[in-house]
């Protein structure tokens, strides 16, 4: 695929009209379009319900995109990599994703180091599923142009109007310039909210079996969407699920006062369930046996939740997953009804 630009895949694809599943597979970024050949005449797949396009750049992917018309497109799964000063954006999606009412959505903000950021959103909706992965070479992950692709391109692109579900999963929490309480903006239908702090292994103090600063970090934001009244972020909320590496005090008590002034509001949450991550699980209860169980309930966190859950270190804990199947218990970024990739077998090993 290294020699083939998107101007000659779209003219294959207007010689197969009756295509249900289109998968573009490459080890190399793709060409980018021939702006000399490129037809402006759209290509009508009607009949075409999935698409997997992997290795894309930005300007391929927006070729594609913008020229394909594709009325009964259920699935897409699109992997955009961009270079240092290419343009961020979202590539337009086809009409039928873009308008489908989307209830889920799963966003993991990760990065391999502090020039290659990449951002990953999977949407679902009733009979359609999207997925756009975003990777970035030469970007500092907190420079303009990667916090303006996260704050505007990215909310006014996919359609989050109508979604009931978000899922978030992100290492650091007050960069790119409060991301969440900015994301929350657009979803005001949210009801529940799950959010997984990622702690890599250089920010875990395995002396002290913790990582202090990043979990305040994470409480300060989700205290800061709690308690926002200019405007009113997450007013549906009802359920809250946390999942982190340990939980210190200080980081209940932080949550406690944030739930506190929303029961006042009028806007008292159903229920809050903080899960400690499996990969930290076994360090977490060692910690807190022995006599040393903190006390959770003196920071009032239980106070101001119908109801409260907070492992305390039993190997039954309530915040434990140790995927035993309970189906009360939020997967990340994982429904089951979702529409799946088709796939055949020609090339797999």
């Amino acid at each position: 695929m290294a020699q083939v630009d998107a101007s000659t895949i779209l003219d294959l694809l207007r010689n197969t009209p009756a295509l249900e599943v289109l998968e573009i597979k490459s080890r190399d970024v793709l060409a980018p379009p021939n702006s000399a050949t490129i037809s402006s005449r759209p290509v009508s797949l009607p009949r075409l319900q999935s698409a997997h396009i992997s290795h894309s750049t930005s300007a391929v992917a927006h070729c594609l995109m913008a020229a394909l018309d594709v009325p009964s497109l259920a699935f897409l799964d699109l992997t955009v990599h961009v270079n240092g000063g290419t343009l961020l954006s979202v590539p337009p999606l086809p009409r039928a994703l873009a308008t489908h009412p989307m209830r889920r959505l799963a966003f993991d903000v990760g990065s391999d180091s502090d020039f290659n950021p990449s951002f990953h959103a999977a949407l679902h909706g009733s009979g359609a599923s999207l997925a756009i992965g975003l990777h970035a070479h030469n970007v500092l992950h907190t420079g303009t142009e990667w916090a303006q692709w996260m704050l505007t391109d990215l909310p006014t692109t996919l359609p989050l109007s109508g979604i009931e579900e978000f899922h978030i999963r992100a290492r650091e929490w007050d960069a790119p310039e409060d991301a969440l309480p900015h994301l929350a903006v657009y979803m005001p239908a949210v009801s529940t909210l799950l959010i997984k702090h990622e702690t890599h292994d250089d920010d875990y103090d395995y002396d002290d079996g913790d990582d202090t600063d990043g979990h305040m970090e994470l409480a300060r934001v989700v205290a800061r969407v709690l308690t926002s009244d200019g405007p009113v972020l997450f007013p549906r909320l009802a359920h809250v699920e946390l999942i982190v590496g340990s939980i210190p005090l200080a980081f209940c008590e932080l949550l406690a006062r944030a739930l506190g002034h929303r029961d006042v509001g009028g806007r008292r949450l159903q229920r809050l369930r903080i899960r400690v991550d499996d990969e930290h699980y076994d360090s977490f209860r060692w910690r807190v046996m022995g006599g040393r169980v903190s006390e959770y309930r003196k920071t009032g966190i239980f106070d101001h939740v119908d109801v409260c859950e907070i492992p305390d270190g039993s190997s039954d804990g309530a915040g434990h997953e140790p995927n035993d199947g309970d189906t009360q218990r939020l997967g990340w970024g994982k429904w089951r009804d979702c529409v799946q990739q088709a796939r055949h077998e020609y090339w797999e090993e």
